[in-house]
């Protein structure tokens, strides 16, 4: 078989070959893990498409016997995002990428279009125009539309083709049922093949314990980084030199905004602002100087945050939202608490620091159920499976 997978990510690996204009951190580690499972597999001739920022041109290579094929999606030979106020490619509808995506992939006439992501507007649009013509698979990734920025005219058009998406196109790829449910509240008549995203293998790392608690995630108030500050808050008279590392991508005005509600809340010295760190390794080598792994995220599927934290004995207290309760289908092995109730959150909090005998246990048999729960192993049958179902259903 021949396929085609759209979607976007980036590593170091790449841009060695495509030497941007300017790095970028990595992106979408998930595509990458994936990638490296189809490495050296015969079965199918695999052939990724995908936008790179800060590329002039587009950029055609085989690597570890898998065809690459990058374009620049944004502004012409800069290669960086449109400005909020020229947003050219949202104007004019991602015409020009749509039109670099036809050519790209009509030249290569795959058996199967695997989209990764609806939510992505700017390369996942231009998967309609192909719905006659090849069998496609699309992978939710997460849903735009339930997000809180609504009134956003950017969001408003990456939700219209979501919804477009979501409408149109037959056969969807799932990993939770809490997704499923949401697949089909779209489209009823919607045919579904369950798969995950691989988990880059974690090795749990014996470091120091320098932090109580962990946040690793971009910084929004609907990542919970809000809630999380007024929880510590409310940890501080019981545990006052409760110590904090916050991890993540964030814009110097909500930077500001969130330092100035530490300083509101009297625990401005109890956090270490560790900002965006360019690669996982990083990330995990940091998370792991934690005691516990907090993301109280008011919607998600199974954040690579969560999944993450469990490889790295992180024991971890969340909201019960989305996927997440999926994890503790048949037992107790994240910490869970109604969205939004911070004081529960708080209480948790509080209860794994206060017995460390619980936090280890608690740990141990988050590792032992990752280790079950995400078995790269089988994705590549999975997703081979799925694709022959699509094309047989397409060719009926």
């Amino acid at each position: 078989m021949k396929i085609v997978w759209l979607c976007h990510f980036s590593n170091e690996k790449v841009q060695e070959i495509l030497k941007p204009r300017k790095k970028i951190g990595e992106m979408a580690s998930w595509i990458f893990s994936l990638i490296d499972l189809f490495e050296g597999l015969s079965s199918i001739e695999l052939h990724v498409v995908s936008p790179h920022e800060y590329i002039k041109s587009d950029s055609n290579f085989e690597l570890n016997g898998i065809y690459y094929h990058f374009f620049n999606a944004h502004i012409p030979f800069l290669g960086r995002h449109w400005p909020v106020i020229f947003k050219f490619d949202y104007w004019t509808d991602f015409f020009f990428n749509k039109t670099k995506i036809r050519k790209i992939i009509n030249r290569i006439n795959p058996d199967l279009i695997h989209l990764h992501g609806a939510e992505n507007a700017y390369y996942s649009s231009s998967i309609i125009q192909f719905k006659d013509k090849y069998p496609i698979l699309v992978t939710i990734q997460g849903f735009v539309s339930h997000g809180s920025s609504l009134n956003d005219p950017y969001i408003k058009k990456r939700i219209h083709y979501e919804k477009k998406i979501m409408e149109r196109i037959s056969h969807f790829g799932y990993r939770t049922l809490e997704m499923r449910n949401d697949i089909l509240s779209f489209n009823p008549n919607a045919k579904l093949h369950w798969h995950y995203y691989p988990t880059k293998e974690i090795v749990p790392i014996k470091t120091e314990k320098k932090y109580d608690i962990v946040f690793f995630a971009s910084l929004s108030r609907e990542k919970g980084i809000e809630d999380l500050l007024k929880a510590i808050w409310l940890v501080k008279p019981d545990f006052h030199n409760i110590s904090v590392c916050i991890i993540g991508a964030v814009s110097s005005t909500y930077l500001n905004f969130l330092k100035n509600l530490a300083m509101h809340y009297g625990i401005l010295e109890n956090i270490y602002w560790a900002g965006y760190l360019h690669f996982q390794d990083e990330v995990h080598k940091m998370a792991s100087s934690s005691k516990i792994s907090v993301l109280p995220t008011w919607h998600d599927i199974i954040p690579g945050t969560i999944i993450e934290s469990m490889f790295l004995k992180l024991p971890v207290v969340a909201y019960s939202v989305g996927g997440i309760p999926e994890i503790n289908a048949d037992g107790e092995y994240i910490s869970l608490v109604t969205k939004g109730d911070v004081n529960a959150l708080a209480e948790k909090i509080l209860y794994l620091l206060k017995n460390p005998e619980v936090l280890k246990s608690q740990s141990e048999r988050a590792y032992i159920r990752a280790k079950e729960m995400f078995d790269n192993s089988k994705i590549p049958n999975e997703l081979l499976t799925a694709y022959k179902e699509v094309i047989y259903d397409f060719k009926k």
